[in-house]
């Protein structure tokens, strides 16, 4: 994009169909009793949820989570909070959760936001609250590597619900008792301005930030590695000097028995 070209203009909360087609979904219908939540790889102008509903079942769904609406409304305000505020930061424009149809979400918002609902599906209302105050606390970086693990093992809506990952998280943010600590550290930091990458960073995969590890400078040079070997505490190395082998017997030699020595075995009947 040149400096001076308009931004595109972005759907909802971050969407932008000209850079990336990768998006999340959250669908809503009025007066209903669950919300739905999908991972696209494609953006339609005009989706029709029943042709995502008839595959929901299907193991190569797009389907992510569906949750209840009383467990929704607990989290809504404070998630649509978080990322206005990220999005005020990119100079993208605020936007509100639909009560019915479609709302679009960034790829990488809506990674976050699954790693919550995903925590809250099947947990207590009570601990709702402590949920969300610890994954407020996360980096944006960690909630990342959350969804990803999670995703990958256990990502379907309805298949993978309260196993593995998904039942991790569960116990990850509801159980956690430092979460007012982590958030008001978190808090501090930000208005700080130690946090300013971090609110720069979900609208870009972190190895385009420069954040994954340089693989190649943390591989140690023969000369270290040598280094470390001589330093390495253990055992005696054994003599690597030739042993002469013992002188083979003849071919042709009579083992003769010694008549003094008992032998072994039963005894021979009379």
């Amino acid at each position: 994009m040149l400096p001076n070209s308009p931004k595109p203009a972005s759907l909802d909360f971050g969407f932008e169909p000209t850079e990336s087609q990768h998006h999340f979904l959250i669908f809503q219908k009025a007066g209903a009793d669950e919300v739905y939540f999908f991972e696209m790889g494609e953006y339609v102008e005009d989706r029709d949820f029943s042709t995502l509903e008839y595959g929901l079942n299907d193991p190569l769904s797009p389907f992510r989570c569906r949750l209840k609406s009383g467990k929704w409304k607990m989290i809504e305000n404070e998630v649509r909070a978080e990322f206005n505020r990220r999005l005020k930061e990119r100079d993208v424009r605020s936007a509100v959760f639909k009560k019915s149809g479609f709302t679009h979400v960034h790829r990488l918002l809506g990674k976050e936001l699954l790693v919550l609902v995903w925590a809250i599906e099947e947990a207590d209302p009570g601990t709702i609250d402590t949920a969300l105050n610890n994954w407020l606390g996360l980096r944006p970086e960690e909630r990342w590597w959350l969804y990803t693990i999670t995703n990958a093992a256990t990502g379907h809506a309805l298949r993978h619900r309260g196993i593995g990952w998904r039942k991790a998280l569960r116990f990850a943010l509801t159980e956690n008792p430092a979460t007012a600590h982590r958030r008001a550290v978190r808090e501090t930091r930000v208005e700080e301005g130690f946090l300013e990458f971090d609110l720069q960073a979900p609208f870009q995969p972190y190895h385009e930030e420069g954040m994954q590890p340089d693989l190649q400078a943390a591989e140690p040079s023969s000369e270290q590695r040598t280094t470390a070997i001589k330093k390495t505490p253990g055992r005696p190395r054994k003599s690597t000097a030739a042993v002469p082998p013992s002188a083979p017997e003849p071919r042709g030699a009579t083992i003769v028995a010694d008549p003094n020595k008992p032998r072994r075995g039963r005894p021979r009947k009379q």
